[in-house]
């Protein structure tokens, strides 16, 4: 996919301050006396790193295996969950989206997403005489997959920006901490894990 050389990189940083801001809110709430999601801001923070190491070599940090468990795990965690929640319909959906939104980060693990060593379209190249531990350009595995879950994150999206304009998350026995801005952190990942898909196989 054409793009600047410079948007992986803007995106990288984009994605790390979600994971920060995650992480600040789930060491801020209980202190701030806030209520908050503490596995969304938990699978944020995942989510934001391991994104962030798929788009910019800079920002790798652990195994693409390693990662591989840790959201094949947050799938079946949250899967469970939604089945617990059943009856809970806004907080079975939610759950069903981090357990689909894990599966995603999976599928790019697995199918080689990877930062791109080719500046502008890399579909179907290949990087000649790669260096070691350099990355070589190469169409995913299963791209039909791939655009399966690019349209599921588009639709995705379109229900989350709808709600950036609701009610408040539920609940009064305290009061929520910034619902919105977790919204628009999640519309971060969701574009970003979009692009990363897309920009291996346009």
């Amino acid at each position: 996919m054409n793009a600047p050389a410079f948007l992986p990189a803007i995106i990288s940083v984009l994605l790390i301050f979600v994971a920060g801001y995650a992480g600040w809110r789930l060491l801020a709430a209980p202190t701030l006396d806030l209520r908050t999601d503490f596995e969304t801001d938990t699978l944020l923070l995942a989510a934001g790193v391991a994104g962030a190491g798929l788009i910019s070599n800079w920002a790798h940090t652990l195994p693409r295996a390693a990662w591989s468990v840790i959201f094949t795990v947050a799938a079946g965690y949250f899967a469970v969950r939604a089945v617990i929640a059943r009856a809970q319909v806004p907080r079975r959906n939610r759950l069903l989206a981090h357990a689909c939104g894990s599966l995603v980060l999976v599928y790019m693990f697995l199918a080689g997403v990877a930062p791109s060593t080719l500046h502008g379209s890399t579909a179907g190249e290949y990087t000649m005489a790669p260096m070691p531990g350099m990355y070589v350009d190469t169409t995913i595995t299963y791209p039909a997959i791939g655009l399966v879950c690019v349209a599921a994150l588009a639709f995705y999206t379109a229900s989350v920006l709808s709600r950036l304009s609701g009610a408040p998350v539920e609940g009064t026995e305290r009061r929520a901490f910034a619902p919105r801005s977790v919204e628009a952190c999640r519309v971060v990942v969701i574009l970003a894990l979009a692009y990363g898909i897309l920009s291996k196989i346009v």
